[in-house]
Formats: C-alpha cells, sequence, structure tokens
C-alpha cells in the first residue's frame, strides 16, 4: 500500500477535485467510507454530488474559519493509499478500518482523549486509470480547539504506518522496502512538464508566422497540444527511461571512467559534470540529458536519479583507477562538460576470437552463480547490474529487437538498484567487456553469430535464476515482471539469434547443449536451484546510506 501526501489551503476544492470525474473520467461513484465522529453524524456513506461535495469541504473547514488559523504549508493534509492492481478491491468497510487506523497511528485524532479531536473524511471514487483500488483522506489539520496537528516528518511516518497496516490486513507489502532495492521512477510532476516544454517547442518550431505564440493560445488550444504531446510520450516512453539504458550501456562498455565519458557522449547524450571544488578538477557526480527533440531545454537527471547502481561513485567501483587514468578521466569530463568530443580512450572494436578463448571463464562465471545463496541480495543485484548493462549494450547498437533488449535491461537494472552499497566486490570480469563489445558488434555488422548465441543462453539462464531469486525472496511483483521478459522478450529475441544461424558450423557446439525452450520453459526453469529461504537463515540488513556528494 502506497500512501502519497499533499498539502493545500482549499479544503472545498480538494472535495469538488475527489467528487468530480478526475483527469481521464477515472472518478466513478464517489462517497464516504470513513471520517470523524461529527462528519460521520453528517455524511456517512454519502453519495458526493456536486452540492454535497461542497457542504462537506464546508463541514472539514469549519474549524480553520471559526477560530481563523493558518499553517505554514496549508491547513489541509491530502493523502491518498493505493493498492496495487492485481490485490483487487478491498471493499468498504475494510476500507473504513483501514482509514481509521491510519489516521489513528498518524496521531491525527483525539490520541485517547488527551488532545481535541480533528476533522477528516475517507473517500473511495473506484480504481485508478491503471487499475489501483484506492481511498483519499481529507484531513483538516486545525483541530477543534484551534490548536494545530503535529506534522512533522509526515512523509516517513505514513510509509512507516502504512507498513503496519499491510501486515496487520494482510496486504501485500511494498517490496523495496523488504529488499532495500528500488529504481528511482519518474513523478507526475516530471511528465507533466516533459509534455508541456515539447509541446510548446513543437508549436513554435511549426507554426506559421502569422499563428500566435504559444503564450497567446488559449487555456484549451494549450491544453490539447500538451495532450497530443502526452500520447507521443507514452508511445515512446519518457527520456529517464531511456537515459537508463544509455547509461547502462556506456558502462558495460567501458573499463574506466575516461572511456564511460566517452561512450556516453558517442552515443550523443549530453553530459554535466558534477565538481566538488572551485578548481574543477574533482568530479564527484554526473547528470546526463538528450538532445532537444523540438529545441526544448533539455532535462538533465542526475546518474543517481537514474539507478542507485548508476551513480559515480559505484560505476567507480567496478573500473580499474591509477594517477594515469584519473587524469583521463578528469580531461574526458571537462571535454564533455564543454560538450566537446572527449578523447577516444579504449579500443573500439573487440576480437570475437578473443572471447571465444575465454568461453571456459564465461561458463565458469554463470556456472558459479548457482553456489550464490538466495539470501545473498547483494551478489545477486551485482549480477543483475552486469546483465542489464549486456542486455543495454545489445539494445543501444541500433540491434533489430532492440525495443525488446530495452525492456529486458529495465527489468534487469530494477534487481540492481540497491539502495545501500554493495558488500561484495562489483568489478567487471575481464570478458564482459568484451562480450558486450561483441553483441554491438554482431548487431551492426551481423557477423560472430556463436557469440550471440553463447551469451542468449547464459542471459536466459541467468534471468530465471533472478526470477526465482525474487520469488523465494518474496518480491513477487519483481519475480513476475522477469518471468514476463522471458516470456515474451528474450523469447523472441532467442528464437530471432538461434534461427538464422542454425547450420553455421561456429554455433554448432554451442546449440548442441542449448534447447529450443518454450515459453513456458522460459518462466518455469528446472535448474537445481532451492525455491525458499531456510527460516534460520536470516538475509542481511543493511541500512541504506549515500554515496558521499555522488549523483
Amino acid at each position: 500500500m502506497i500512501p502519497n501526501i499533499s498539502r493545500g489551503d482549499r479544503m472545498v476544492g480538494l472535495v469538488s477535485y475527489l467528487a468530480g470525474p478526475g483527469r481521464a473520467n477515472e472518478h466513478t461513484n464517489p462517497h464516504v467510507v470513513a471520517g470523524s465522529d461529527g462528519v460521520m453524524a453528517w455524511h456517512a456513506n454519502e453519495q458526493l454530488d456536486h452540492e454535497a461535495a461542497l457542504q462537506l469541504g464546508k463541514t472539514l473547514d469549519r474549524p480553520r474559519t471559526v477560530h481563523d488559523a493558518q499553517m505554514k504549508g496549508g491547513h489541509v493534509w491530502h493523502c491518498s493509499l493505493s493498492l496495487a492492481a492485481t490485490e483487487g478491491e478491498l471493499g468498504d468497510e475494510t476500507w473504513s478500518e483501514i482509514a481509521h487506523a491510519f489516521i489513528h497511528k498518524m496521531g491525527f485524532d483525539t490520541q485517547e482523549g488527551t488532545k481535541a479531536g480533528m476533522r477528516w473524511a475517507a473517500i473511495h471514487h473506484g480504481a485508478s486509470t491503471n487499475g489501483n483500488d484506492h481511498i483519499h483522506l481529507a484531513v483538516q489539520l486545525i483541530r477543534e480547539d484551534g490548536t494545530k496537528a503535529d506534522i512533522g516528518f509526515d512523509y516517513s511516518r505514513a510509509q512507516k504506518v502504512a507498513r503496519q497496516l499491510e501486515r496487520e490486513f494482510g496486504l501485500v507489502e511494498l517490496e523495496t522496502e523488504q529488499s532495500k532495492v528500488s529504481e528511482p521512477g519518474y513523478s507526475r510532476a516530471e511528465y507533466e512538464a516533459t509534455a508541456r516544454r515539447r509541446a510548446e517547442a513543437k508549436y513554435e518550431a511549426t507554426r506559421d508566422i502569422e499563428d500566435l505564440d504559444w503564450g497567446e493560445l488559449s487555456k484549451a488550444a494549450r491544453g490539447e497540444y500538451v495532450a497530443a504531446m502526452k500520447r507521443e510520450i507514452k508511445a515512446e516512453g519518457m527520456p529517464r527511461e531511456t537515459l537508463k539504458v544509455e547509461v547502462r550501456a556506456a558502462a558495460a562498455l567501458a573499463d574506466t571512467e575516461a572511456e564511460f565519458v566517452a561512450k556516453l557522449y558517442d552515443h550523443g547524450m549530453l553530459i554535466k559534470p558534477f565538481y566538488k571544488d572551485r578548481e574543477q578538477t574533482i568530479v564527484g557526480g554526473y547528470q546526463v540529458a538528450l538532445p532537444s527533440k523540438y529545441g526544448e531545454q533539455p532535462w538533465f537527471i542526475a546518474g543517481g536519479s537514474l539507478g542507485h547502481d548508476l551513480s559515480l561513485n559505484r560505476l567507480r567501483q567496478q573500473w580499474e583507477t591509477s594517477p594515469e587514468l584519473r587524469q583521463q578521466a578528469q580531461h574526458a569530463w571537462q571535454q564533455a562538460g564543454r560538450n566537446l568530443a572527449p578523447t577516444p580512450a579504449g579500443q573500439n572494436h573487440f576480437d570475437p576470437e578473443v572471447l571465444a578463448k575465454q568461453q571456459q571463464a564465461i561458463d565458469d562465471h554463470f556456472h558459479q552463480l548457482r553456489a550464490i545463496p538466495l539470501a545473498d541480495g547483494d551478489r545477486w543485484a551485482v549480477e543483475a547490474q552486469h546483465m542489464s548493462g549486456l542486455m543495454a549494450s545489445w539494445a543501444t547498437a541500433d540491434s533489430p529487437y532492440a525495443d525488446q533488449l530495452q525492456r529486458a535491461a529495465r527489468h534487469l537494472g530494477r534487481s540492481a538498484s540497491l539502495k545501500h552499497r554493495p558488500e561484495v566486490p562489483t568489478k567487471k570480469q575481464p570478458w564482459m567487456r568484451g562480450a558486450a563489445m561483441v553483441l554491438t558488434q554482431a548487431a551492426t555488422n551481423g557477423k560472430t553469430p556463436a557469440a550471440q548465441v553463447l551469451m542468449m543462453k547464459h542471459v536466459l539462464e541467468t534471468v530465471q535464476a533472478l526470477a526465482t531469486v525474487h520469488e523465494a525472496t518474496k518480491q513477487h511483483r519483481r519475480a513476475q515482471d522477469l518471468r514476463l521478459t522471458l516470456q515474451h522478450d528474450l523469447a523472441e529475441v532467442q528464437q530471432a539469434v538461434t534461427q538464422p544461424v542454425a547450420y553455421s558450423p561456429d554455433v554448432e557446439s554451442v546449440l548442441a547443449g542449448m534447447k529450443e525452450l518454450t515459453p513456458h520453459d522460459l518462466a518455469n526453469p528446472t535448474a537445481p536451484m532451492p525455491t525458499a529461504i531456510p527460516e534460520t537463515q536470516q538475509a542481511p540488513i543493511h541500512e541504506p546510506d549515500r554515496d558521499g556528494l555522488s549523483r
């Protein structure tokens, strides 16, 4: 259950919105399922039409108007409590119990008679556009006697209360809290801002000279252009999602920090280094952005905001370092920050024969995965990071199945984004950069089929293992995402990779040990791996930390 909090100073406006049609006409049958005693005496189970919503809003707002009280940040506290779409609908009675328990644990009631009461109401109006059953809590922060409610640390308090209620009511517990794995996503504000910027830039770039300027258009006309841009963004994805794949690909193809910067630049990314000193000699983080599509201002995002494992400090753990390499990295950052091409570092082509000679090392590495305990989340997260990088590098090389590989890279990336710094070695194996390089070469020139088939075999086995690990550690949603990736995206790639080369002499040895897997096989691995963690085996607990000034 996810709480989402906002503050304001218009109680009547909030209730009117909750009783209205919603942004996408998703509000259906709005009604009150719970509330404070005085509110329920007048509005219990009331169907909220416009007039009823106005009356409810005024009822909730009365303590403020009577005492003429104000609060910094707003006296209206709004919180939605949303379930996963897979949990279905709870029903009004259960939602009422949850609302009362949530309000009590947040301290928004009389606290066993020690404080004056507060007015609040819980409104249910159907599932969201994504199918999530939810309620909205509208809380008046001015108590009946004019005193103000304590809202210190309300965001973190709400999260803790939500975890408690998940256990008390048998709801699905938020997996990121259990696993300490989470991938930063985009907010509605970022989505809206991206659509507005692009819509304005596109309009200004394509309008005739006699047409009105963007600022001169009516609000309704601008809204139509923004709505059209939202549909375009929905079809192609948010820039943040593309940046995640591009950065992972650059990291997979690089053995040094300077190579990483050069790869980002070669991929067309805009780069801003973050310096820790005034002399601009010590780089502590970075930001990247896609080139503007219609001339809009680029939206730069810090590496750590794309994924916890993509912060510069985390990435540095997998690269070689020396005074000379640090000097090269400093020069590369300075060049890229000026939008100049960094000095090419490292080789851009890789001899596939070298990878073939390392086949035993590759086989040994993937065979050793079976020995990793299911509870060793750090080791599995590092493995997911490496696999995500391989998929991303393959996808960004003009591969004919780039869409499938990008989705696979994003799902694997979510399994790699640990909040804390991994307590296991994160340096890449020597063959990993070569594997990424060969896959990109194979995508562009159609050669080295053996490398593709060999890596595809190990990728399938690794994703199967990761899905099993998530299932065993009760991260069911993440496990389901990986199994769907196996059944659809990677199954299509496997078929495309193996069929055209079925009679090629250099892949016969690989194909001999790789059966044609059906979607059922892909989603239901037969690897000898336990499916549950013994009760005596406890996963290590790590406190989330920040990587210094890394971004």
